[in-house]
């Protein structure tokens, strides 16, 4: 290693590959059999910006989302107002370009490093018109850093650095020395930004696979065998903290930082704040099926009221710095990301949760703010869509009980009972006492949103509506609405409950709230329960509408 050991300055830039390359060549060949793929892609797209829509197209299984969804920026468009747009960026482990093409789009200067040859070659083709961006292609453990910086991007590589060392002293040691190694290539006031998984966090204790070995519980064991390993936060706190980084602040992403939904900052009001609320679960497993062990919306609450709700977050994205001057917090508290694959770019919006202004009269603010391509009022043809700011509604999220009814002593009885409620509710605030041709009561256009997660539990027990982005310019009949939230209850409790049919689950459940719903073919069930989705007829199934709703 030591004839090796190079500086970054002495790499020799290929005019063939465009890119720098290590003066012995010294690579590392990690692939995850997507790259030949996603080369050939981008020869294809016109836009290569990140706010392009063409990489969609492109995207056919988890691998080709990770290296193009726009998700991937999620965590780091929450953080951009930290950093000086005139920052000189060195980034450690580039992959296949997408957070380059971010920060070559963001900052003055940008020195990407990549150990992979066809993934450095990927990111070239993918900044190939961003004349601040350089790409090198070398081993980073055979690399010296010899320029200052006032950022450095450490994205999902951390992990790999004990895996790939010829060193065989402990990883959290190897990690170490790798960090004091980066923080003295950081200006006075540079930042370290570092993104890694947790390896305690919830979704491996509730049954998924780990995220790099692809096996349960390697990580909670302490991974038996040579692979990437991550770290608990105590653990990441201490390495930068031993590289002189004392200026540290932590952000809790999920699902997690490959592809975030929801940013919660470390500090103790966003505990008070009722976080669990803003996360979506199940987690993923992205090897397979996970084993559902429990729910996780229910054990982020008791890790929250127990104080451990920050060491058990499945990602950390971290900034870190030597100067207690640099500033490392953003000034809100959580923030989620609405712009999934599946949703028409017009529709992308954070919801962020802020300190109120002074002259308000609650503490805290939901603000809806359009992202990207995203639009802040739509009038289409049936329906208004419109982003606002609201008050925050301390409590919790409707479903979370839902959930936790099923694991009670007398769970139907429980789970129809908060269903009952949700009807009652529904009448009360949305009714507009006119009934349609099946007799069903009409409801205002704006019950459209009126679901099992857009709707507070607060601290008198009264539901309180939070989030009405959508509604029907006509009134809406309430068996609609009910079957609607049917179908969003279903898919969070299935794997806890014996009854895994969707539709004859939904079915017992408006039975209970309609003592003469039909859901027969001849109703027109398939037309307007289910929007969009065809039902099957449900007729043959009429002799076992005993079955009861969790044991079916």
């Amino acid at each position: 290693m030591a004839n090796n050991f190079k500086k970054l300055s002495e790499y020799i830039f290929d005019p063939q590959k465009n890119f720098f390359v290590h003066p012995n060549n010294c690579s590392i060949e990690y692939q995850d059999s997507s790259e030949l793929f996603i080369y050939e892609s981008l020869k294809n797209i016109t836009d290569l910006s990140t706010q392009s829509i063409e990489f969609n197209h492109y995207i056919k299984d988890l691998p080709t989302q990770y290296h193009l969804s726009h998700m991937r920026l999620n965590f780091l468009d929450s953080l951009e107002d930290i950093f000086s747009r005139e920052s000189e960026v060195l980034e450690i482990g580039c992959g296949c370009g997408t957070i380059t093409r971010w920060l070559g789009e963001h900052f003055k200067n940008v020195d990407a490093l990549e150990g992979n040859s066809l993934r450095a070659k990927i990111t070239r083709a993918r900044t190939k018109d961003l004349n601040n961006v350089a790409v090198y292609c070398g081993d980073l453990l055979a690399t010296n850093f010899d320029k200052k910086y006032d950022l450095i991007i450490l994205i999902g590589s951390l992990e790999y650095i004990p895996f790939y060392s010829i060193n065989n002293a402990n990883p959290y040691e190897i990690c170490s020395d790798f960090l004091l190694r980066l923080s003295r290539s950081l200006k006075d006031n540079g930042i370290l930004l570092v993104a890694i998984e947790n390896k305690i966090g919830i979704k491996y204790f509730s049954g998924c696979r780990e995220d790099h070995t692809g096996k349960f519980f390697s990580g909670i064991m302490g991974y038996p065998d040579k692979t990437p390993v991550t770290f608990g936060r105590t653990e990441l706190e201490s390495m930068l903290s031993h590289s002189g980084l004392k200026n540290i602040q932590f952000y809790h992403v999920y699902p997690d930082y490959k592809m975030t939904e929801t940013i919660i900052v470390e500090r103790k009001k966003s505990l008070l704040l009722y976080p669990y609320n803003w996360i979506r679960t199940p987690f993923i497993d992205y090897f397979g099926i996970p084993l559902y062990l429990f729910p996780e919306t229910l054990f982020l609450k008791t890790i929250a009221d127990a104080g451990l709700f920050w060491h058990f977050s499945n990602s950390f994205v971290i900034l870190a710095s030597r100067s207690g001057k640099v500033n490392l917090e953003v000034d809100w508290h959580i923030k989620k990301y609405h712009n999934y694959q599946e949703i028409a770019p017009i529709f992308h919006h954070t919801i962020t949760l802020s300190d109120a202004n002074t002259s308000s009269l609650t503490q805290y603010t939901v603000n809806r703010v359009p992202i990207g391509r995203g639009a802040l009022f739509q009038d289409k043809k049936n329906f208004i869509f419109e982003l606002h700011k609201s008050d925050f509604v301390p409590g919790r999220v409707l479903a979370s009980y839902i959930i936790e009814s099923i694991f009670s002593q007398s769970p139907e009885q429980a789970f129809i009972k908060i269903i009952q409620n949700l009807h009652n509710e529904i009448i009360h605030n949305f009714s507009t006492n006119e009934y349609d041709n099946g007799n069903y009561l009409l409801l205002l256009g704006n019950s459209l949103d009126y679901t099992i997660f857009n709707v507070i539990v607060d601290n008198n027990n009264r539901l309180i509506a939070i989030d009405n982005k959508w509604r029907t310019k006509m009134p809406i009949p309430i068996d609609y609405i009910l079957f609607r939230n049917t179908l969003i209850i279903f898919e969070y409790i299935k794997p806890y409950i014996n009854n895994k049919d969707r539709l004859l689950f939904s079915s017992i459940i408006m039975k209970q709230i309609f003592k003469d719903y039909c859901n027969c073919s001849a109703c027109s069930v398939s037309g307007r329960r289910d929007e969009g989705v065809a039902l099957e007829n449900l007729q043959q199934r009429r002799e076992h509408r005993h079955l009861i709703l969790f044991h079916g």
